[in-house]
């Protein structure tokens, strides 16, 4: 019988299938032994039919033949998979799933890729399952191509079971995938992947990162990263974000060596000058023992960049135990970087001794003498004072600024009185810029030490301008004569104005142009509908300043003529550390131009944008300071209008100052000729709810504008948003959502600050500015 059954198998195939389930043991082996041995015979094609068979029986009996046969080609199954009805591609899946031992993972992935939800979720299933058996090279994806986030999530957790380098290097690529999800998972299976891989190319990510993503990518850097890694980490140290700055060094520091730091400096040499002295300063300043000793292996090495670096990094190794002896080379070496830092990092060593070597810098090296003043400084020695009146015979302005703000730090109570007396006897040979900060450091040892006022002419004694503009007093008369509506301000220009001989725009003068024979034009820093701002060298007086330059054109217009001497005249009134210093209004051939203090920083606008403010803390720091100088301005009946997040500088150490008084006024007098025509100057967004109706501007207003930028900081975002005319409207209104339930991070303390601050009716808010900087303090 079984004899007959075999030997009629090849007609009656569907036959010996259906009765298959039927049939017990041990006929039914020996059925599907029979079975078997014809499609070994040539009868694939007639059994993969079989699959979309009517019957049942017919089709499970051979999914079993099908799934336990040792010579299926494969290649025919999967082509079926994609020609199959749905019932099917269920079984074809059957008889693969049955098979997954025989075939390669990849083969499933690249079949998955093309089929439609379920069915490429069980086949990721089993290439998941068989995963460590991958052949990554065979596998070539477009990963570009995919669109479907459930196939992008299927593919990653396939990759992370394939727990290979080269698994890894495809992840990477959904780094950069918009959607959130894709690239958590992407993160969680390279963080949890054990083989050893590069994670290199994960560095050029973090910058594009989410916030809550960067984080793990760090996690993930500081597990897998090697010496090999390092050169690769260069461009998280130049850029502007200090959180990344400080981690990818954290990860400098953990796998450095000669090799790998030699590697390093190589890349980092590539890159801009400002970028490349970050990532030299964080090595220097979270740098260890293993750091500067692999630094001391290349203080002879014959490229330039890698030779200094390698010094400086070094020279901290010695500095940071106290020990400054053998720094003499880096202290005077030829290059500015090399000598400075190493000038700082003695400015750190508590050594006493360290001030006969500071001394010797200022007489062969004095170009760094404003680098050894911040050094005396910090050393905070009394000895110190012997440099800053070394300093002080200095003729450059910058010197001796440096110079006086050291000595009333450094200076004692023994010595105070005497200093004092000192720097008053000084302060006519000063440079003219620099004799409000002498007045400051006379104010601040008065204070300090206790001691009685001294009863100086402090409007001519220390008087800041470089060119008086009273020194025309007389034709400045006979123009009054002639217009007698003319005010004091204008009359400045037009006296300036008689003595033109020619006409030339602002907008030819370029790097390397010398203005007024004095101002060497560095760069252009700035520019609006005024005009433009230019960095300058001040060569009379040997100092970096800014030069805010008007459009000719504009000085035909009072208004605009006004706001511009508006902003020298009110903001020369003020005097201190939180705002900065206006020196002179300056005209020549057509050009008029304000120059002032020259502050690094960038503009609290962009923080805010970037996100670059991390905590709490820091924002209620450059608050406080804000309202500090503000009050300052106050107290001299001086009014802002026109504070915005723009208006207010933050340095690298978080210092603020507050810039552009130019549509300022005085409290002490009426004046309200900007708005006679009925439009309101400022910018809306930050306009108090009394100057949106039209009335006049009083201190309070800018408590109003500091309270919308508090919330601005705090938030991310304005409370009032639209166009210019909802804006006034919005301001009046006064229904901000209080802070606290934007955000439950931020203090119900900080909430009702701002609230205060933002508080529609005036007399409800904060009276004083003082009142906002005492209760800042309080939160600190």
């Amino acid at each position: 019988m079984i004899e007959k059954i075999r030997s009629s198998a090849k007609d009656s195939l569907e036959k010996i299938l259906e009765i298959i389930p039927q049939t017990k043991k041990p006929h039914s082996d020996i059925l599907k032994e029979i079975c078997r041995n014809e499609m070994n015979s040539g009868a694939e094609d007639r059994f993969l039919d079989n699959l979309q068979n009517d019957e049942t029986n017919i089709r499970t009996a051979t999914k079993n033949i099908l799934g336990q046969s040792q010579q299926l080609n494969p290649g025919k199954l999967f082509k079926r998979l994609h020609e199959s009805d749905d019932t099917s591609t269920t079984e074809i899946i059957d008889i693969l799933d049955l098979q997954q031992q025989n075939l390669q993972p990849e083969l499933f992935v690249k079949n998955a890729l093309k089929m439609g939800k379920g069915y490429s979720d069980r086949l990721f299933a089993i290439a998941q399952a068989n995963a460590e058996r991958t052949n990554m090279s065979a596998l070539s994806i477009d990963i570009k191509s995919l669109e479907n986030p459930n196939i992008k999530i299927m593919l990653i957790r396939f990759l992370g079971a394939v727990n290979q380098p080269e698994a890894a290097n495809m992840i990477f690529q959904f780094l950069s995938d918009k959607s959130k999800i894709i690239v958590i998972e992407a993160l969680k299976k390279l963080k949890h992947m054990s083989v050893d891989y590069d994670p290199s190319p994960i560095a050029r990510f973090i910058p594009d990162l989410r916030e809550e993503d960067v984080a793990t990518a760090f996690d993930i850097l500081q597990a897998k990263s090697t010496a090999q890694t390092l050169p690769a980490l260069t461009g998280l140290m130049t850029g502007k974000n200090e959180e990344f700055r400080n981690k990818a060094t954290q990860v400098v520091i953990q796998h450095v060596d000669a090799q790998s730091l030699e590697r390093f400096l190589f890349s980092l040499e590539k890159h801009e000058w400002w970028g490349k002295e970050q990532a030299i300063n964080s090595l220097l300043d979270q740098g260890d023992k293993n750091l500067f000793s692999a630094a001391a292996g290349l203080v002879k090495h014959p490229n330039e960049f890698i030779r200094n670096s390698a010094e400086q990094l070094s020279a901290s190794a010695a500095t940071s135990s106290g020990d400054i002896s053998g720094l003499s080379h880096s202290l005077f070496h030829d290059d500015w970087q090399v000598r400075e830092r190493t000038i700082e990092k003695i400015g750190s060593s508590g050594n006493k001794s360290a001030l006969e070597l500071l001394s010797q810098v200022v007489d062969s090296k004095p170009e760094s003498s404003i680098a050894v003043l911040k050094a005396v400084r910090k050393l905070g020695f009394s000895k110190g004072l012997e440099i800053t009146s070394k300093c002080l015979q200095k003729k450059e302005a910058a010197i001796q600024r440096e110079a006086l703000m050291t000595t009333s730090k450094i200076v004692n109570q023994r010595h105070a009185d005497n200093i004092r007396n000192a720097i008053v006897k000084m302060v006519p040979n000063l440079q003219a810029t620099v004799r409000d900060t002498a007045l400051e450091a006379i104010n601040e040892i008065t204070v300090k030490f206790n001691l009685p006022r001294l009863n100086l002419d402090e409007d001519n004694l220390f008087e800041t301008r470089l060119i008086k503009i009273e020194k025309n007093r007389d034709k400045l008369v006979q123009q009054t004569q002639q217009s007698p509506a003319v005010t004091e301000e204008t009359q400045a220009i037009e006296v300036e104005k008689t003595e033109l001989v020619s006409f030339q725009h602002i907008e030819e003068l370029k790097p390397g142009d010398y203005w007024l024979d004095r101002y060497r034009i560095d760069k252009e820093i700035g520019r609006g509908a005024m005009g433009r701002v230019m960095l300058v060298d001040d060569e009379t007086v040997g100092e970096r300043l800014i030069l805010k330059f008007m459009h000719p054109e504009l000085t035909a217009d009072v208004k605009s003529r006004e706001r511009f001497l508006r902003e020298l005249k009110y903001a020369r009134k003020i005097s201190h550390k939180n705002v900065i210093r206006i020196h002179d209004f300056l005209v020549k051939d057509g050009i008029s131009a304000i120059s002032m203090e020259y502050f690094i920083s960038e503009g609290l606008d962009h923080l805010i944008k970037k996100r670059l403010l991390k905590t709490p803390e820091q924002s209620l720091d450059i608050l406080y300071q804000v309202s500090d100088g503000m009050w300052a301005a106050h107290e001299q009946d001086v009014i802002h209008r026109d504070l915005k997040p723009s208006n207010i500088l933050v340095d690298e150490n978080n210092y603020a100052k507050v810039v552009d008084f130019g549509i300022a006024s005085a409290t002490s007098e009426n004046d309200v000729t900007l708005t006679k025509t009925g439009m309101i100057i400022g910018t809306p967004a930050y306009l108090s709810p009394e100057r949106a109706k039209g009335l006049e501007a009083d201190h309070r207003s800018d408590i109003y504008a500091l309270g919308i930028i508090a919330y601005n900081m705090f938030n991310g975002g304005l409370p009032y948003k639209g166009e210019p005319i909802s804006l006034l409207f919005q301001h009046i209104e006064g229904k901000a959502t209080p802070l606290h339930r934007l955000d439950k991070g931020v203090s119900t303390g900080v909430s009702l600050l701002v609230q205060n601050m933002m508080a529609v009716d005036i007399e409800k808010r904060y009276q004083t500015m003082k009142d906002v900087r005492d209760a800042i303090k309080e939160l600190l």
